[in-house]
């Protein structure tokens, strides 16, 4: 119900939806209720992100670390590694004044995780991941590890394209080994589900297919024209991400 209340507030006045949200944190806190401490911080986050307000950019690195800081010593890995993720997307956002090095100890943390067997299932994460880690490059104009990230980048842009049965939505979970109640789904308006063996996973909204791979030929084209403003690579991505656009014209934000 708290959850339905705060999307309700945010509407109107986001701020009430985040008090609202930080009570909740605080319950979870005080019983110690680990999955919904995940699933309150990241329902925060992702208001927080979408409201664009730079005033909100502490509060919201604090959260991002304190749901870090928690999957880390559950041993969440695919949890931590989206935390990580998180805090790239703020750094890349703001562009503050050590934005820079933030991200790259964000970067450097996810990626000591990449091995993982936990994402394997999850190639929606191992995207994400690449897709930001060439962001920051862009995003400061640092080209000494464009070409390689770009090769890693490519590749996994074909391996996207025979995903029929992985990556069939824009919706994606992210496992716990935390036990799974049966109303869990209901009162957590979905951000919470039952997943193998009745086990917690949180439910991550993103872009679909398509849309990835739209991104990903955008993300290609303005790596390749900062390498070389006159490679002939740059209007192929770029027509290769127009085809996708054209036969599916529909992009979502992440939320």
């Amino acid at each position: 119900m708290q959850h339905l209340l705060a999307r309700i507030q945010f509407e109107k006045n986001f701020q009430a939806a985040f008090k609202t949200i930080d009570n909740l944190i605080d319950d979870a806190n005080a019983y110690t209720n680990t999955i919904w401490i995940y699933s309150s911080r990241l329902f925060r986050i992702s208001l927080a992100l979408r409201s664009f307000e730079i005033k909100d950019m502490v509060t919201t690195l604090t959260h991002i670390r304190a749901l870090g800081t928690l999957a880390q010593s559950k041993k969440h890995v695919a949890i931590f590694v989206f935390s990580q993720l998180l805090e790239v997307f703020l750094h890349v956002r703001y562009g503050h004044a050590d934005a820079y090095a933030s991200a790259q100890r964000a970067i450097t943390a996810a990626r000591t995780h990449q091995l993982d067997p936990t994402l394997k299932n999850t190639p929606q994460l191992r995207a994400l991941f690449l897709l930001l880690d060439i962001c920051v490059d862009l995003k400061w104009t640092v080209r000494k590890q464009i070409n390689s990230k770009l090769a890693v980048f490519q590749e996994m842009i074909d391996q996207i394209s025979e995903m029929d049965d992985v990556w069939t939505s824009g919706t994606w979970d992210l496992p716990t080994s935390i036990k799974a109640s049966e109303d869990m789904t209901r009162d957590t308006c979905e951000l919470i589900k039952s997943g193998k063996d009745s086990r917690c996973t949180l439910t991550v909204k993103w872009i679909n297919k398509n849309d990835m791979l739209v991104l990903a030929f955008m993300i290609c084209a303005s790596s390749s024209h900062m390498k070389d403003m006159s490679s002939e690579k740059t209007d192929g991505f770029l027509r290769e991400g127009l085809n996708y656009a054209k036969s599916e014209p529909r992009l979502y934000i992440f939320v």
